[in-house]
């Protein structure tokens, strides 16, 4: 991880960095989710 980021990550609150993993991890799974609904359609 670069100095910046490490720093940047260090300034974020542990709750708020919690929510945003939270909101991060939901779009992803919606995401794959939906890729994988699209897969599936065309077969």
């Amino acid at each position: 991880m670069s100095e910046k980021r490490k720093r940047l990550h260090c300034s974020i609150p542990k709750e708020v960095r919690r929510d945003l993993n939270i909101e991060v991890g939901d779009t992803v799974i919606v995401a794959i989710i939906g890729v994988e609904k699209s897969k599936k359609k065309k077969r």
